[in-house]
């Protein structure tokens, strides 16, 4: 290939490097090397790849993720304003059985776009499974390199706009140097998307996977196999008392990472396992020199999520906070989150690629507050449809936050949501919907303009939709059964 080519060109002959365009045999290069705890968590996903994934159900249905939907990473790094006729370069570290992979090649190869995908991970199992998706979906352009993230910056395969590493950064012996690695690997202008675990929603996960580790101690390593824990993890979850931390606590409980061996392996038995909070992000963060752009979704971390307009005091403390300040603290006054989804930037400085830079950024909470963005912008729901965003955030109770009541909500989303279809900008769904209000419903335009900014806004806040800039989206194919 091309690329081989080059390799070569510059003295870099191809064995060197691991199996780049074809799931891995037992030839390819090994994971990084002397490492113990890197090798039995690859150990682990080679027996149990994780998440676990039915290839064949990708013929009729695509997951979107986040981070990965290309869509949230065009408003959060680019403004909305990333031009996708321009190539586009991905690094999905740590890429597991695929959902990030999938859903990104699936996308970009939607939107046209002259992309490369590569899909880096320590387990060959789950990159066959990843491959699989791949060539059901008959995507293009996704390479397989089969390696520890840490390796990646000696890989020779060049930088990246966008780096996704979303769940791997927390299994890591060093999280920092995973960071900076990936950092380094970063074009300048690029972003990338990260999760990792938080550690008060994940109360009695550490403790249960201690009792898991000194059951495990006195049994020999040949008689103890994953399987072999499996069956006892179960057993023991099933005989926990009502006292104990982990079965009070509903969010793991209740995590659908029960469901699934892999899933019970990646949550109570991994080799490599630790939380962070917003505060040590920061830290973390800083250390690769890179800039938080948000946490999502942003509402979870705002004040007035729950505190009430009762708590004038407190309200007044928290906005005197710095933002990481704010976010930390509102962390430890919920007390239940268990993970955090932020997404990163190289540079400070966001540089648009269209014309108007004089435009507010839409990851600003009052972009609907300037009219100039109604014309530029165009609403993309981040659920498959619209009454999925509606049952969603009704039934997490979102419309509570600003004062409006559920009713005058259930009205806004009774004529806006239906018509956001990823095609028409903010004015012209104002202008389709203004109309077919009555004068009882709402008594004038300019408050109807009103309850317009709020849910707009509101949809953001919860991460139930994103903005693109009507250039970025001119040429997004729809007809494509893809989602």
């Amino acid at each position: 290939t091309l690329f081989r080519s080059a390799l070569l060109a510059r003295n870099i002959p191809p064995s060197s490097l691991p199996n780049l365009h074809h799931a891995p045999d037992e030839k390819s290069r090994s994971v990084s090397s002397g490492d113990a705890i890197v090798q039995a968590v690859a150990r682990q996903y080679e027996s149990f790849p994780y998440p676990h994934r039915d290839p064949e159900d990708d013929r009729e249905s695509l997951a979107l993720v986040s981070p990965g939907n290309v869509f949230e990473i065009n408003h959060y790094i680019w403004n909305g304003c990333r031009d996708f006729k321009a190539p586009f370069r991905v690094l999905v570290a740590g890429g597991g059985t695929g959902d990030t992979t999938v859903c990104l090649a699936q996308q970009l190869q939607d939107l046209a776009c002259p992309y490369e995908v590569w899909h880096l991970d320590l387990s060959a199992a789950s990159i066959e499974i990843c491959k699989q998706r791949v060539h059901i979906r008959q995507l293009r352009n996704v390479h397989f390199i089969h390696a520890s993230l840490l390796e990646v910056d000696r890989l020779g395969i060049g930088v990246f706009d966008y780096i996704d590493a979303s769940g791997v950064l927390h299994h890591l012996p060093n999280p920092s140097l995973g960071l900076r690695t990936l950092s380094s690997c970063l074009a300048a202008g690029g972003g990338m998307g990260v999760m990792l675990y938080a550690p008060y929603g994940r109360t009695g996960v550490y403790e249960l996977q201690e009792l898991i580790r000194t059951l495990n101690h006195p049994i020999s390593e040949a008689d103890n196999q994953l399987p072999d824990q499996v069956k006892l993890v179960r057993e023991l979850l099933a005989s926990l008392p009502d006292s104990n931390r982990f079965k009070r606590n509903r969010f793991m409980m209740g995590s659908r990472d029960l469901d699934s061996d892999a899933g019970l392996v990646d949550l109570l038995i991994h080799a490599c396992d630790r939380a962070f909070t917003v505060k040590e992000i920061h830290n973390l963060v800083q250390e690769a020199a890179l800039d938080i752009i948000t946490f999502l979704p942003r509402i979870r971390y705002e004040p007035t999520m729950y505190l009430s307009q009762s708590n004038l005091e407190l309200l007044a403390r928290m906005e005197l906070l710095a933002d990481i300040d704010r976010w930390h603290a509102v962390e430890a006054l919920t007390g239940d989150m268990y993970k955090h989804t932020f997404y990163l930037k190289k540079t400070s400085r966001f540089q648009s690629q269209i014309d108007d830079t004089s435009l507010p950024s839409p990851s600003s909470s009052d972009i609907l507050s300037d009219q100039r963005v109604w014309s530029q912008y165009v609403p993309i729901l981040m659920y498959a449809s619209a009454q999925e965003v509606a049952d969603r955030l009704f039934r997490e109770g979102r419309f509570c936050y600003g004062g409006y009541s559920r009713d005058t909500c259930q009205l806004c989303l009774r004529y806006l949501l239906p018509v956001i279809n990823g095609h028409r900008t903010v004015e012209e769904i104002f202008e389709h919907t203004a109309t077919r209000w009555t004068n009882h419903e709402v008594p004038c335009r300019h408050v109807y303009s009103s309850h317009l900014n709020h849910l707009m806004n509101l949809l953001i806040e919860c991460n139930a939709a994103v903005l693109s800039h009507v250039e970025s989206v001119s040429n997004r194919c729809l007809d494509r059964k893809s989602v």
